[in-house]
């Protein structure tokens, strides 16, 4: 709960220019998940990855090539914890 106190003291103390932003960032993320699904996107991303993982012509994994899989992999728990807050955002301001 004390988390929770100190964001809204956070947010309290935001212009109107910022709380502008806030609402435009939000309305972004909404009309984002209502055009596509989180499941979507991950699956997506899934997709890309395992094409790298087994395209038969990769003998190798590079040390670049593992750098794009773990940021693909990051992408997608970042695009789930992303969906979980709209979810939440939109149940209090639908």
């Amino acid at each position: 709960m004390k988390a929770l106190s100190n964001s809204q003291k956070d947010f309290s103390s935001i212009t109107a220019a910022e709380a502008e932003l806030l609402s435009e960032q939000f309305h972004v993320v909404k009309d984002l998940f209502q055009t596509i699904s989180c499941h979507e996107m991950i699956e997506s991303v899934n997709t890309m990855v395992e094409s790298f993982l087994f395209d038969e012509g990769l003998e190798n994994v590079s040390v670049k090539m593992r750098g794009h899989i773990a940021n693909n992999l990051r992408l997608t728990t970042f695009l789930a914890s992303l969906d979980e807050i709209s979810r939440k955002i939109m149940y209090i301001y639908p």
